[in-house]
């Protein structure tokens, strides 16, 4: 599957489960901003060729049934450094919490990354 039907198909499974829904923040220039049923912010990063990037919030999911999809944590503390992608910041998106990028190269992952953070 290429970057971009992943891509396409994260998107539909985004768009069309009941518990998450597109944020109040709006989508930015390359990420589209969604928040769950119970406030988790969740990113789509809409460039790539290779993978397809997934942001949550750290503290919305479980790395260790995640542990073999590869990720990076982003601490809040070091955002001023390190920040994963400058689109996923907004009042009501990503604020002051430490972020999770998961590297996604099939469906399948995002489908444990999302049933992870609406657990």
């Amino acid at each position: 599957m290429t970057a971009s039907a992943l891509r396409d198909a994260v998107r539909r499974l985004l768009h069309t489960h009941p518990d998450v829904h597109p944020s109040t923040a709006g989508h930015a220039g390359y990420v589209e901003r969604y928040r769950t049923a119970k406030s988790s912010n969740i990113g789509l990063e809409t460039r790539g060729e290779r993978h397809q990037n997934l942001f949550v919030e750290a503290a919305s999911v479980d790395l260790g049934r995640l542990v073999d999809i590869p990720h990076e944590v982003y601490p809040a503390a070091d955002f001023d450094r390190t920040r994963p992608n400058s689109n996923l910041f907004h009042i009501d998106a990503f604020q002051d919490v430490d972020i999770v990028r998961f590297k996604l190269s099939d469906l399948d992952q995002a489908k444990r990354v999302l049933a992870d953070v609406l657990r």
